[in-house]
């Protein structure tokens, strides 16, 4: 169920998400348009990134 929250987000409310896969800024599922096979997130799902500010961490510091 957490994976499906940034679906219910409305337009204008600031939520920053973030993955537990190193995903920071993380949106809702991609439309067919918007698919970006780099952005998943834990579960191995599509996501988009929600924000301007989004950004991605690799192993070594999400692990601290």
């Amino acid at each position: 169920m957490p994976t499906l929250v940034a679906n219910y987000i409305p337009p204008g409310m600031d939520v920053m998400l973030q993955s537990e896969n190193g995903l920071l800024g993380i949106g809702p599922f991609p439309t067919e348009q918007e698919i970006d096979p780099d952005l998943i997130n834990a579960g191995k799902q599509l996501v988009t990134g929600r924000c301007p500010a989004r950004a991605t961490f690799p192993a070594p510091i999400r692990s601290r």
